[in-house]
């Protein structure tokens, strides 16, 4: 609680700055060391990683949360209902990232 109020991990802490969610420790990361950028290079491939991690952030962090029980008060018909969902969106993911080398862009 003293680094995330949130109490989660990912944090991360340099002399610099201390920063949680792995969404702004990626951003963190890019402008701190811009030398070995993390992003692809083409604003467009910039934007589809971008919009991938969202998907994963809001499609994956609710069931993966119900799953391992960090919420109260769900019952099982709920946490086979997130089961479902969380199945559904690996499949979406499988089809997004299918035939290709990187989720977006290239190195």
């Amino acid at each position: 609680m003293r680094w995330n109020p949130k109490a989660q991990v990912p944090l991360w802490a340099d002399e610099t700055a201390t920063v949680f969610d792995s969404t702004h420790i990626f951003e963190y990361w890019e402008e701190a060391y811009p030398q070995s950028p993390l992003r692809p290079a083409s604003l467009g491939a910039r934007t589809q990683a971008r919009q991938f991690e969202l998907l994963a952030d809001e499609l994956l962090f609710t069931p993966v949360a119900v799953l391992i029980g960090a919420t109260r008060g769900r019952t099982d018909v709920d946490r086979t209902a997130e089961l479902l969902r969380f199945a559904q969106s690996l499949d979406l993911f499988r089809q997004q990232i299918s035939g290709r080398d990187y989720i977006a862009g290239a190195v």
